[in-house]
């Protein structure tokens, strides 16, 4: 008796050393499915863990339903015991002897989440009495609660589910705490023995069991007469569900990020995904037979800058070329003209324009590269804010050689764009047609944080959240409220394509500032737009690059683009910030101060700005009251001199200007008595270069004959009529009216070339020819 007391002694030692010994961690790891859930927790993707087994990871809570279920069918007195149910554990000691053979385990909650734990499959004396201590180790270690969440995270529902989140989705399309007694029950009595009572097999027995259950709830007072009746009367699911995959590849981008994480819980707006996605899918279809294969989408609510809907790649092909689960909206494509709005802004800022100053639009060269507009016209002059409606590339460029490029490639870099990987100097002045790359996540924040800071919110330090919980800060946002503001508005002006031309005639339509861009060679479309309250970007082309000849950012792009904010609640457009806002007396004619006599409107620029430039085209012209010809004081007195303002523009940039601007007028003619000789010095030649430019080295192809290919000169002159003479270095090579162009053969080496007029005036280029 007192070796048996040692023993037992011993033996209750051991057991208490035993379980204080904290459980194996790896027990616990196994791999787990990777989750995304919408801001109302439905599920948006998911994607099978590592194994191939559909096991989303454990819930914080489990359901009050399906627990008193659980409970009732497997281990009733599951808050009474310490591991072991004695009495369970006693009957089924008997019903075995009874039977010959084990029919009954007595298996608690406990018992059954630590033989899942140790992975055993075979029913012996020794794996049974591991699991009770495994058990044991278990109650005295976690809290009742933590087992039941460690146990249905782990039981198997059949085929390739395991774990109750997974079962839920699979069975009934829904998360936990939406299911119904009859389905909780199910979930309760399927793990029992899901290899042989599943909904493919057996589907009577599965539901002779479920009722079974549901009558016990209903003795134990859980569930009503009316409530049971029901809960019999739903039937069981035809088959799994397939899992929802309606934002794969932010969930695909999210791993890449969070290596770690299986759980996420997004800030997207379910149903405003289904739509836009539903948009998406009906548009992949017509876009495909014009050879454009992916589209991508995103959307911002600018106050908190959360990730709304989020595309990532929508495609109908399944051909590796347009790579089907590549998340597009994430990897850098060539900006096209998406960064021209954000160069307006800063120059408004800097006062080196405003929105109503003529810009030059003629044919420029910067050390061999020559930017040219869409549709390979020039206007000569342009206003700010109808070189940005009109997305021209002259202009941009133009202003962007004023402005510095080192200078906005760090603004670029302080509005958070993150993938420009290469030094100002690489990009150079192509950084505004698109020599860029950037992403469509990056670009829509960026046109939300111009919306954030145009209605004077700063909370445009934020990034774009797409995890609840998620907050990053960015360095503060270079363009000020007015800047931002008077860019802003200058968006709202693009023609909208289609039907939507004509949305400021419906007073039901909303004001959008928005801006597309298309890159060179047709790969990128665009369009990113703001309505005060949502930003919606769109990128379409095709994944691998593949040109597609009909992709346009204002045909393609942008429609769909006007289709999403016709899904999302109208926004409101943010006030004139008329304290962050100062006035100023400009020419009508050329958006400058005002000088040379011109009339006047008023313009706006940011207050900080000190915009100082006088109109360089508006001069007074002196004119003979009776000839209406043009005088000076040496003949003709000034007392009695008319004076009128006009615009008086350089010689090629009033050739573009008369195409687009037929009403324009040049000053009169000089009365005969009055010589050109005689007026100021100062006063600009009525003819001059267009090509060569100045010191030009260029480069002429060899023709078929091994001979250099003929070099084309251009002039222009105010008088259309006047001839003008050409010589090549001293030799006289033609005249040219009206259109003065010179085809001219040369050689290698430097040359000078000179054009006379009739009045001996002349003007002189050096190029060499390489």
């Amino acid at each position: 008796m007192r070796i048996f007391a040692i023993c037992l002694c011993l033996l209750s030692l051991g057991l208490f050393g035993y379980i204080n010994t904290p459980v194996d961690a790896t027990l616990f790891k196994q791999p787990y499915s990777w989750v995304l859930f919408a801001e109302d927790k439905s599920l948006l993707a998911a994607s099978i863990a590592e194994d191939e087994q559909w096991r989303f990871p454990a819930s914080e809570a489990l359901p009050e339903k399906y627990v008193e279920a659980l409970l009732t069918f497997e281990d009733k007195r599951f808050y009474q015991h310490i591991g072991i149910d004695f009495l369970a554990l006693a009957r089924a000691i008997k019903l075995n002897l009874n039977q010959g053979r084990i029919v009954s385990g007595a298996s608690t909650i406990s018992m059954q989440l630590a033989r899942l734990l140790k992975k055993h499959n075979e029913r012996s004396f020794s794996a049974k009495l591991s699991e009770v201590l495994l058990a044991l180790k278990l109650e005295y270690q976690l809290s009742k609660e933590q087992i039941l969440i460690e146990y249905t995270a782990r039981a198997p529902y059949g085929g390739n589910i395991l774990g109750i989140s997974a079962a839920s989705w699979r069975y009934f399309n829904h998360g936990l705490a939406e299911l119904s007694w009859a389905e909780a029950a199910m979930l309760a009595v399927l793990p029992n023995n899901p290899a042989m009572i599943h909904l493919a097999k057996n589907r009577t027995q599965l539901k002779q069991k479920r009722d079974k259950l549901l009558d016990n709830l209903a003795q134990r007072g859980f569930i009503s007469e009316l409530d049971l009746k029901l809960a019999k009367l739903e039937a069981l699911p035809s088959r799994p569900k397939p899992i929802p995959q309606h934002a794969s590849h932010l969930l695909t981008s999210l791993k890449q990020k969070y290596p770690q994480q299986h759980l996420f819980h997004s800030h997207i707006h379910f149903q405003t995904q289904l739509a836009i996605n539903q948009l998406l899918s009906g548009a992949s279809l017509g876009l495909s037979h014009d050879n454009i294969h992916n589209l991508s989408a995103v959307v911002i609510d600018n106050a908190n800058q959360q990730v709304l809907a989020y595309i990532g790649n929508q495609t109908l092909s399944e051909n590796v070329n347009y790579a089907k689960s590549l998340d597009i909206a994430q990897r850098p494509r060539s900006s096209g003209s998406l960064l021209k709005p954000f160069l307006f802004a800063m120059a408004f800022q800097q006062g080196m324009i405003l929105p109503s100053s003529l810009l030059p639009d003629i044919p420029s060269y910067y050390q061999g590269y020559q930017p040219k507009n869409y549709d390979r016209e020039y206007r000569g002059l342009v206003s700010a804010e109808q070189a940005l409606i009109q997305s021209l590339n002259v202009p941009a460029v133009n202003l962007l050689a004023d402005y510095g490029v080192p200078f906005f490639y760090q603004n670029l870099q302080d509005i958070g764009l993150s993938t420009l990987w290469r030094q100002p100097d690489e990009y150079g002045l192509s950084l505004i047609l698109g020599g860029a790359e950037t992403n469509l996540v990056e670009m829509t924040q960026a046109y939300s944080r111009l919306m954030l800071s145009a209605q004077g919110q700063l909370e445009s330090q934020l990034m774009p959240s797409y995890l609840v919980n998620q907050v990053s800060q960015v360095k503060p946002f270079p363009i000020n409220q007015a800047a931002a503001w008077l860019t802003l508005e200058v968006l709202t002006g693009l023609n909208r394509p289609g039907i939507n031309s004509l949305w400021k005639s419906f007073a039901s339509q909303q004001k959008i500032a928005w801006k597309t861009g298309t890159s060179y060679g047709w790969h990128d479309a665009w369009a990113v737009g703001t309505n005060g309250r949502y930003t919606v970007g769109v990128w379409a082309g095709n994944a691998n690059g593949e040109e597609a000849r009909k992709l346009s950012g204002s045909l393609t792009s942008a429609p769909l683009m006007l289709d999403i904010f016709n899904i999302l609640p109208k926004g409101t457009w943010p006030e004139k910030p008329l304290r962050q806002l100062k006035s100023y007396q400009v020419c009508q004619a050329d958006g400058y101060l005002a000088a040379g006599g011109c009339k006047t409107t008023t313009a706006l620029a940011p207050i900080e700005a000190e915009f100082t430039q006088l109109s360089p085209y508006h001069k007074q012209v002196n004119l003979d009251p009776v000839s209406l010809k043009r005088v000076h004081g040496l003949c003709f007195s000034p007392a009695k001199m008319w004076q009128k303002s006009y615009l008086i523009l350089p010689a090629v940039t009033a050739y573009y200007y008369r195409q687009t601007n037929p009403n324009w007028r040049t000053p009169p003619e000089w009365r005969t008595d009055c010589t050109k000789q005689a007026v100021d010095a100062m006063e600009q030649l009525n003819f001059a270069f267009e090509y060569p430019p100045k010191g030009a080295k260029i480069k002429l192809p060899v023709e078929l004959d091994g001979k250099l290919g003929r070099l084309v000169a251009k002039a222009h002159h105010i008088n259309q009529n006047e001839v003008l003479y050409w010589h090549l270095d001293n030799e006289f090579i033609g005249t040219s009216q009206h259109i003065h162009d010179q085809e001219i053969a040369v050689n290698s080496g430097w040359h000078l070339l000179t054009i006379t007029n009739q009045q001996g005036e002349k003007i002189e280029r050096w190029f060499k020819v390489i």
